[in-house]
């Protein structure tokens, strides 16, 4: 047995070795991985813990391990606190890389104490940023500042560079969202989609009332709470030519020189003075006297509205329509009255004596006293008329007119020979245009409703005004000018149009690939195309929009060309619409000429392969049939014969032989077998017979089993007895396979052979 020294030795040695680990963890990480990672908030402060290593072991002074960072990573913007596994931020992160890093890699250094010999561990730290919405939208290019004519229609994009940036992570942080905030103005601008920049214009300007306004701004991102940014708007309008000019009054009066003389007029109630009611504008105004049978005598300074008498002449009253047109539009004027009476006239006075009569009319009434006063009769016994009828200045008035001019805006003046009485009624006598025209209390033609070029390019109508006492009539026609206002559509969203690569590799004159169409809402636009693209250069559009090939493409690697083709009008309004060429590898089609050929010859194949099948069918049945009659049954026109043998002293029908001798027993004797073999095969002829063609001849009626005992061929050892006298059997009866002109032959009966009833076969055709 062992020592009792070395037992106790043993025991020692076990249980010292039970007390020591088997393996040293330390500067191992908790979760046996090799990397640590942290994720952070960008907005986390300096000096907050990050987060704490899971390393096995203790930091601590009195602990058994070390941490510290690696050499290169001295300078990150962590560092690890002194006694402890935690990792303190030493300087600001920033997911957008402005204010510090956006993410964080040290290695830390962890060594064994008390372990001589033992390199240190590397422990890779991945520090991940979070990003928070700490940034505000940033606008590109703020305070923004436009232009507009007053003429701006409702809808139009007045502003499309708008644009906010968010700095933030793409996200609902960075997607900025814009507004309109409410204000005084707010009701004239608005954004087309809150996601895009576009403003637009929501409201009609109006030179007159508004020349300028400002609107606020925002742009906010989706965070929770939203950052944003404000910025300004403002606009300045800008004066249109889309106002007549103006008299400053209506009608003006003034009296001759004395008879005879001639000069300046002394207008009342001030001197004539016209301007343009566009302020902005302030065009330059020319007068005139629309011409008449009395302008003759008169001058105007059509600068200054100055009125000379250059001839003398003799009346009581005349009046003259004066004309203010701006220079720069002709379509532009305004129409005032000067009604000129003699010092002393019935009218009582110059100023403010309105009216103004007909010229006619005035001479005749005074030719008349004077005739009268030659005569020696009394002027006061002519009764004159000194009251005129009201009539219209011209008897036809025409302006051309925008079809893009507002409703409500005052088109052209009816004046009267009354133009200083107010109680004047006007009445379109047209009913249709009624709907689009009113007249005003001051004579003017007012649109109610908006022109349309595209439906009507001229509008004729009369106007009657009335006094009370008398009526006038007078015609308006009103031109209306196109504006172009629709862009030109293209009848496909796109085009693409396919060819075979060979064609286009060598071309001497130019091919046709496809054609695109287009239209333009504006009547009597002409759209003129245009081919944009990398290869653009190799194609030509015509005005009918064809695209030709001009130059080869040999050498082309690409299958797809794209472009881009444009189509503009008159107005430079323009449209696109993408344009894809294919070019296709060569097929086999192309050994054919043509797709009918090919069908045609499939066709010609076909028609001929049926004919030969039918002959050949036909000739197999002709020869099946000749080749299995018998030659006493084949005659000239291969029909079977009738004939009639001798059997045992009696005349008996071959067919009817036949047909009764169709089966036999099962034990024939050689000279029975050689008869049933006879049989069987005159049998099959006729059945072929029937299948050919021969059913008309032949047909069927299948024997009753009551009527048929014996109808079988019996055997023996030494005797057959055949009976011939079947028709005196009162249990049997004639079997009915002929024809009824058949049935007409003197057959008196048929064959009844008699034998065994056990295996008798029976066929029916």
């Amino acid at each position: 047995m062992y020592p009792k020294w070395l037992i106790v030795l043993a025991i020692e040695i076990v249980l010292s070795a039970g007390q020591l680990p088997i393996l040293d963890s330390r500067c191992y990480l908790e979760n046996g991985g090799s990397a640590e990672n942290f994720i952070v908030s960008e907005d986390i402060r300096v000096d907050s813990v990050i987060g704490q290593l899971k390393i096995n072991g203790d930091p601590s002074p009195n602990g058994n391990i070390n941490l510290s960072l690696r050499e290169r990573d001295r300078n990150a913007p962590v560092a690890i606190d002194p006694g402890t596994k935690d990792l303190i931020l030493t300087s600001k992160l920033d997911k957008e890389g402005e204010l510090g890093p956006a993410s964080v890699y040290v290695n830390v250094v962890c060594d064994r104490k008390h372990s001589d010999g033992i390199p240190s561990f590397i422990i890779p730290v991945n520090i991940r940023v979070q990003d928070v919405n700490d940034n505000n939208p940033k606008w590109i290019g703020a305070p923004y500042t436009i232009n507009l004519s007053e003429v701006t229609v409702k809808g139009t994009r007045i502003l499309q560079g708008a644009r906010a940036v968010d700095a933030d992570q793409p996200g609902p942080y960075s997607t900025v969202e814009y507004q309109v905030l409410p204000g005084p103005f707010s009701d004239y601008v608005d954004f087309v989609n809150p996601l895009e920049g576009t403003l637009q214009l929501k409201k009609s300007l109006d030179y007159e009332q508004l020349k300028n306004f400002t609107v606020k701004l925002r742009a906010q991102d989706q965070g929770n709470p939203p950052k944003f940014s404000d910025t300004f708007l403002r606009v300045f309008i800008t004066d249109a030519d889309d106002q007549n000019p103006k008299f400053k009054y209506d009608s003006y009066t003034s009296e001759f020189p004395p008879l005879g003389k001639i000069g300046r007029l002394r207008i009342y109630p001030e001197s004539i003075r016209a301007w343009d009611q566009d302020d902005g504008l302030q065009a330059e105004i020319r007068y005139s006297i629309n011409p008449s049978p009395e302008s003759r005598y008169f001058s105007i300074n059509p600068k200054t509205g100055d009125i000379d008498l250059i001839t003398s002449f003799e009346v009581q009253k005349t009046t003259l329509v004066l004309k203010a047109t701006q220079v720069d539009n002709k379509d532009r004027y305004a129409l005032a009255t000067l009604t000129i009476m003699r010092a002393g006239s019935s009218n009582g006075g110059v100023v403010g004596g309105g009216g103004g009569g007909k010229y006619e009319e005035n001479i005749r009434n005074e030719q008349t006293v004077r005739n009268d006063q030659i005569a020696g009769t009394s002027s006061t016994n002519v009764n004159i008329d000194r009251t005129p009828k009201i009539q219209f200045i011209q008897p036809k008035y025409e302006a051309r007119v925008r079809e893009d001019v507002p409703a409500g805006a005052r088109l052209i003046a009816l004046p009267t020979n009354k133009p200083s009485e107010r109680y004047l009624q006007y009445t379109i006598l047209d009913k249709a245009q009624n709907e689009i025209f009113e007249i005003g209390q001051f004579g003017e033609v007012i649109l109610k409703k908006a022109l349309d070029y595209e439906k009507a390019i001229r509008h004729v109508f009369r106007v009657m005004a009335s006094d009370g006492i008398s009526n006038a009539t007078c015609q308006v026609i009103i031109d209306v000018l196109n504006v172009n206002e629709w862009d030109p559509r293209f009848r496909q969203p796109y085009y693409r149009f396919r060819f075979p690569s060979r064609d286009v590799m060598n071309i001497s004159t130019p091919m046709a690939l496809g054609k695109i169409e287009a239209a333009d809402g504006d009547r009597g636009e002409n759209i003129n195309f245009n081919l944009r693209g990398q290869y653009a250069s190799h194609f030509v559009i015509d005005p009918n929009g064809v695209i030709w090939l001009k130059d080869p493409l040999e050498g082309f690697i690409k299958k797809e060309l794209s472009l881009i083709a444009t189509a503009t009008d008159s107005g430079q309004r323009t449209t696109t619409v993408p344009v894809t060429l294919v070019m296709e590898a060569e097929t086999s089609q192309a050994h054919f000429p043509s797709l009918f050929s090919l069908v045609a010859a499939v066709f010609i194949i076909f028609v001929f392969v049926v004919i030969l099948i039918s002959i050949f069918i036909f000739k197999r049945k002709s020869s099946q049939v000749h080749s299995n009659l018998p030659s006493s049954m084949q005659s000239s026109a291969g029909l079977v014969s009738q004939e009639k043998r001798l059997m045992n002293g009696h005349m008996i029908d071959s067919t009817q032989e036949q047909l009764n001798f169709l089966h036999a027993g099962s034990n024939l004797s050689p000279g029975a077998s050689s008869i049933a073999a006879t049989i069987d095969a005159q049998a099959q002829t006729l059945g072929a017979l029937a299948r050919s063609g021969y059913r008309g001849r032949f047909y069927t009626q299948p024997p009753q089993n009551d009527d048929i005992e014996k109808d079988s061929i019996s055997n023996s050892e030494t005797t057959t007895t055949r009976d011939m006298n079947r028709a005196t059997d009162p249990r049997n009866k004639k079997l009915s396979w002929q024809h009824e002109e058949f049935q007409k032959n003197d057959v008196s009966g048929s064959l009844d052979l008699n034998g065994s009833t056990e295996n008798n076969l029976i066929v029916y055709f």
